[in-house]
């Protein structure tokens, strides 16, 4: 847990460099193209010659067909609630993804492909009882060139990651060159504009109040950033709550993680360790109602819910059948209890002595 909890800071850090625009317009910061991208020659899209090829074998989200143009196009979604299978098991279509009926028990059934009993998203587990993440999807893509996005077991899943890498970048600012990624963030290279003063460069401002001002070194004769001028908003104690700097203001604002993400796990399996959307990690008990009347139902800190079968409790007539032909089973629905009665063996007929046979 401790490993999700340095992952999870890990990720947060590194987008929260991107977001802070510590350095010249990070918004410009060049995003290459991935390899499908590259190979399809399109924004995404994906080369076809038959719908075949198109079927992400997923029914909720519509049936996707191959264009005339020779791309896949997606489907029409099916609406929440409808019926739907998935790997043999019946489910119900939500948000676009087939969630078998036992999704969120704690147990691992067919058409999951994990069940951890809660509904906390990003943990690994998503309330639809898919993985947060995928090894082939995009879903990991933080939109920072200065991080390798991946993919990888944890939590209690599969959650994403984010490294940083030294790649080139590009900082916005025409005045630095070459511009290298380091710890997350697009670097400033070497200053390339010329200057006598710093009114000379007042003409290269990108309008950004946190990624500094130039000033012209008088030294070189060249525009640098005054590392003085720019803005890094303090970190905070908790992944919930989320400071970045506003370019038109220059001001550290929050830009809180919303309510529901996955934030430090207190150890207790019996807790939910989720933001609350204000800047606070809550850890509210998880709720271990099985809705079923014929078990006992609490929580162990360690293994989460337990669901204990109570003895004799029923839910239909089936389950009271105690092998006696000679009595009537039936379930008490108010007590969930079972009945036997004695089956009336009187056929009438005075010339027959009556008994029941087990």
């Amino acid at each position: 847990m401790k490993q999700l909890a340095r992952i999870a800071i890990l990720g947060l850090v590194i987008h929260g460099c991107g977001g802070q625009n510590k350095f010249r317009s990070d918004a410009d910061d060049e995003v290459l193209p991935d390899a499908a991208d590259a190979a399809d020659g399109t924004d995404g899209a994906v080369a076809c010659t038959s719908d075949g090829e198109c079927d992400d074998g997923e029914e909720c989200n519509g049936v996707e067909t191959c264009s005339d143009g020779g791309f896949c196009e997606d489907g029409t979604p099916l609406d929440d609630g409808t019926e739907c299978t998935v790997d043999g098991a019946d489910g119900t279509c939500e948000d676009e993804i087939c969630v078998p009926l036992t999704c969120g028990d704690g147990d691992l059934d067919d058409g999951e492909e994990c069940d951890d009993g809660n509904e906390t998203a990003g943990d690994g587990c998503e309330s639809s009882c898919r993985f947060s993440c995928h090894e082939d999807d995009a879903g990991c893509d933080d939109e920072n060139a200065c991080t390798d996005d991946s993919c990888i077991e944890g939590g209690t899943g599969r959650i994403c990651e984010h490294e940083n890498n030294t790649a080139p970048c590009d900082d916005g600012d025409d005045c630095t060159d070459p511009d290298v990624c380091a710890d997350g963030a697009c670097t400033p290279g070497p200053g390339v504009c010329e200057c006598e003063t710093t009114e000379d460069c007042a003409e290269h401002e990108d309008g950004n109040l946190c990624n500094g001002t130039l000033v012209c070194d008088t030294g070189d004769g060249l525009c640098q950033v005054d590392p003085e001028t720019v803005v890094t908003c303090s970190p905070t104690s908790t992944l919930c709550h989320v400071l970045v700097c506003v370019p038109e203001t220059g001001l550290c604002e929050d830009d809180n993680p919303a309510e529901g993400t996955a934030c430090e796990d207190d150890s207790d399996a019996c807790t939910e360790d989720v933001c609350d959307g204000s800047g606070a990690c809550t850890h509210d008990a998880v709720d271990c109602d099985d809705g079923d009347g014929c078990t006992t139902d609490s929580c162990d800190t360690t293994t989460g819910c337990v669901h204990t079968p109570i003895d004799g409790c029923c839910a239909v007539d089936g389950d009271c059948d105690d092998l006696n032909a000679c009595t009537t089973d039936a379930c008490d629905g108010s007590t969930r209890s079972c009945t036997h009665a004695a089956v009336d063996c009187d056929d009438v007929d005075a010339c027959t002595t009556d008994r029941g046979l087990r």
